[in-house]
C-alpha cells in the first residue's frame, strides 16, 4: 500500500489537488499580476484580525480544480475527496495535535483493541450515530460488514479495493475469494476483522474512503446510479446540489451525531469548479472563493502581499505525507550491493538538499529527518548521516574507480529543480552524470517494465498515516521491487519490521520500526530529499481553519466570522 509517483498513478490520484496535479501544473498559472481582491467570499467583508469565537451560520466557499467523478467511498476519487470528507466518515479518524503530529482517534468507533500479535481487531461502535436523511436509522455492526462486502465484490470495481487486500479471505488485490472474508459483527455493536497476517498498523488504515460507513441496503433499494447522485454517509454535511462541472453544495446535517458542540458551524458548503489553477486564483482575488494554491515562483512575492500583512488573507504551509528521494537499484552491478555503497554514499553527500528545496518550493518543502515524514509521532530526531559534502563525494567516486552514472527522473517541477542540483554538484566534483526527463507514460512503463532504472528521482504519497506505509511496504523483501523500484532486501530488517507489524503496544512498536530504519538508512538504497508541504492563502473571514497531513480540510470546524 502507498502511491509511488510512477508505478501507482489510480492509487496516486487520491491526493490529486495536492501532489500530482495542483503541484504538476501551479508553475503554469498567472497569479500576482491582479491581487486586488479582498479575499471576502460571497460578498462579506474580510475581517482583518484573527479573533472571534465560533458561531453558526454562513457559507464556506472551497476551490476544486477538477470535476469529481464520484462522490461516493467505492467509486473513483479523483476531485472528490475534500467533498466526501465532509459527507463520510471512517470508524476512526485522522487528527492533528497541538505539536502539529497526525494521529488516529476514534469515530465511530469508541474504541478498538487487538489480539497479542495483531491479527485479530476488534472495534467497539458508537452508539446513536444515525446515517444521513432519508435513511435515518442507526448505525450497526452489520452496516459495516455490508460495507466490506461490497468493496471487496470485484463485480462492484472499488476504487480502493487494494486496501482491502490485508483482510483474510481476500486475494492481492483486495477482492474477496470464495472463502470466508475476515470481516464479521459480534453484536450490534462490535466488529472484528480477522487479517491473513500481522498487522499492528491497521486501525491507522480505517479512516479512509474504503472504510467510511454507508447504508448498503439503501443502495440496493434505490440503485447504484441514485446513490452515486445523491450519496448518504453520517457525516456532519449532507450533499445538497450537484451541477456537474460548475459547483456542489453542502448543508449542515442537522442530525450529526457529534454535534453537541454546535458543529458544524456554517450553514453551507460552496465547492465551485475551476477549469484551471489560474482560474482558481483570480476567484480568490475576486473573493468567490475563501481558498487557492500558490503557484511556484510566486511565494515569496505572496508572503508580502498587502492582504497578507493586513491580516484579510493568511499565507499558510501544511506538511503532508509525502516524501522525495534519489532511489538506487541494488540489483544494479554497479549501483547496487555492497559494492555499490560507496558510489551510493557519494551520491548522498553531493545532494544539497536546501538547495533543492529552494529551487523545488521557494523553500516550503522541509528538509526530510529520515525515512518517515516528521509529521508522524516519534520521527523527529534527525537519522540522516551524510549531509552535503562534495569533496568527500568526490573521494568515494574516486574509490569506486570513477564510472559513469545516470540518473532518470519524471519531468515535474520539483523532480526537474533536484535534478539541475545534483548535475551541478556532480560536474562541481567531477563525477559524470548524465540527466534523463521523462514523461509521465514513459516514465511509468519503465518502472512497470524493467523494474526500475538503476537511479532515479521518485516520490511516495501515504495512504495512511503510520511508518508501516514508509518502510514496510517500501524495504520489506517481497515488496520492495514493485514499489520504488531498489529491490531492497535484508533479512534483519525483514525481521524488525515483521516484528513491528506484530506488536501492538505503540512504544514496542515504534522502537522496532525505528531501528529498522536505522539499519536501512546505513545500507542506502535511497537517499530522502524533502518532505513535501501544502502552500497556500486562505480568507481570514473565515476562522478555526485546519488543514491536516492527508489533505484533508475538516470544514465542520470552521465558521465565518
Amino acid at each position: 500500500m502507498g502511491s509511488q509517483y510512477a508505478a501507482a498513478r489510480r492509487r496516486a490520484q487520491y491526493l490529486p489537488a495536492v501532489l500530482l496535479c495542483a503541484l504538476f501544473s501551479l508553475s503554469a498559472a498567472g497569479f500576482l499580476g491582479g491581487c486586488g481582491g479582498t479575499g471576502a467570499a460571497s460578498g462579506a467583508a474580510a475581517s482583518p484580525s484573527p479573533s472571534g469565537s465560533p458561531h453558526p451560520g454562513g457559507t464556506y466557499n472551497f476551490p476544486l480544480d477538477y470535476t469529481p467523478i464520484s462522490l461516493t467511498p467505492f467509486g473513483d476519487q479523483t476531485g472528490g475527496n475534500q467533498v466526501q470528507h465532509q459527507i463520510f466518515e471512517g470508524l476512526v479518524a485522522y487528527a492533528t495535535r497541538s505539536d502539529g503530529t497526525l494521529v488516529v482517534a476514534p469515530a465511530l468507533a469508541q474504541s478498538w483493541s487487538a489480539n497479542a500479535d495483531a491479527t485479530v481487531w476488534t472495534f467497539k461502535l458508537r452508539r446513536g450515530v444515525r446515517f444521513q436523511a432519508p435513511v435515518g436509522r442507526e448505525v450497526t455492526a452489520q452496516d459495516v460488514v455490508a460495507d466490506f462486502r461490497y468493496g471487496t465484490d470485484r463485480a462492484n470495481h472499488a476504487y480502493f479495493s487494494y486496501m482491502y487486500q490485508p483482510i483474510a479471505g481476500t486475494d492481492a488485490n483486495g477482492y474477496a475469494t470464495s472463502g470466508h472474508l475476515g470481516v464479521q459483527a459480534l453484536d450490534r455493536y462490535t466488529v472484528r476483522f480477522t487479517l491473513k497476517q500481522p498487522f499492528a498498523s491497521f486501525p491507522d488504515t480505517l479512516g479512509n474512503p474504503f472504510a467510511w460507513a454507508w447504508p448498503v441496503d439503501y443502495l440496493r433499494r434505490v440503485g447504484r446510479a441514485r446513490f452515486e447522485e445523491q450519496p448518504v454517509g453520517t457525516g456532519p454535511f449532507l450533499l445538497s446540489r450537484w451541477v456537474r462541472g460548475q459547483s456542489i453544495d453542502l448543508v449542515r446535517n442537522p442530525d450529526w451525531w457529534d454535534g453537541a458542540s454546535g458543529q458544524p458551524y456554517v450553514n453551507r458548503i460552496h465547492f465551485r469548479i475551476f477549469p484551471s489553477v489560474s482560474a482558481e486564483l483570480q476567484a480568490f482575488q475576486s473573493g468567490l472563493v475563501d481558498y487557492t494554491w500558490v503557484p511556484q515562483g510566486q511565494v515569496a512575492a505572496s508572503r508580502t502581499l498587502p492582504q497578507v500583512r493586513s491580516g484579510s488573507w493568511s499565507a499558510q504551509t501544511v506538511p503532508v505525507l509525502a516524501l522525495t528521494y534519489l532511489a538506487f537499484n541494488m540489483d544494479d552491478p554497479v549501483l547496487g550491493g555492497k559494492q555499490g555503497l560507496p558510489l551510493r554514499q557519494a551520491m548522498s553527500y553531493l545532494c544539497d538538499r536546501q538547495a533543492m528545496i529552494e529551487a523545488a518550493s521557494e523553500g516550503t518543502f522541509r528538509l526530510p529527518t529520515g525515512l518517515v515524514p516528521s509529521i508522524l509521532p516519534g520521527w523527529q530526531e534527525n537519522m540522516l548521516p551524510q549531509t552535503y559534502d562534495p569533496a568527500t563525494a568526490a573521494a568515494l567516486y574516486k574509490q569506486a574507480g570513477s564510472p559513469r552514472l545516470r540518473l532518470v527522473a519524471f519531468d515535474a517541477p520539483w523532480f526537474r529543480a533536484e535534478a539541475r542540483q545534483l548535475e551541478a554538484s556532480c560536474a562541481a566534483a567531477g563525477i559524470a552524470l548524465s540527466v534523463r526527463l521523462l514523461s509521465w507514460d514513459d516514465y511509468e512503463a519503465m518502472y512497470t517494465s524493467s523494474g526500475g532504472p538503476p537511479m532515479s528521482l521518485t516520490g511516495w504519497i501515504a495512504d495512511y498515516p503510520a511508518a508501516d506505509n514508509f518502510l514496510y511496504d517500501l524495504f520489506y523483501s517481497r515488496v520492495s521491487t514493485w514499489s520504488l523500484g531498489t529491490a531492497y532486501s535484508d533479512p534483519a530488517v525483514d525481521r524488525l519490521l515483521a516484528q513491528a507489524r506484530s506488536t501492538a503496544d505503540p512504544a514496542r512498536h515504534l522502537g522496532l520500526n525505528q531501528r529498522a530504519a536505522r539499519e536501512i538508512i546505513a545500507d542506502l538504497p535511497l537517499v530522502p530529499l524533502f518532505e513535501f508541504t501544502d502552500y497556500r492563502l486562505t480568507s481570514n473571514r473565515i476562522g478555526g481553519f485546519r488543514e491536516n497531513g492527508m489533505s484533508w480540510v475538516d470544514m465542520w470546524e470552521l465558521w465565518v466570522r
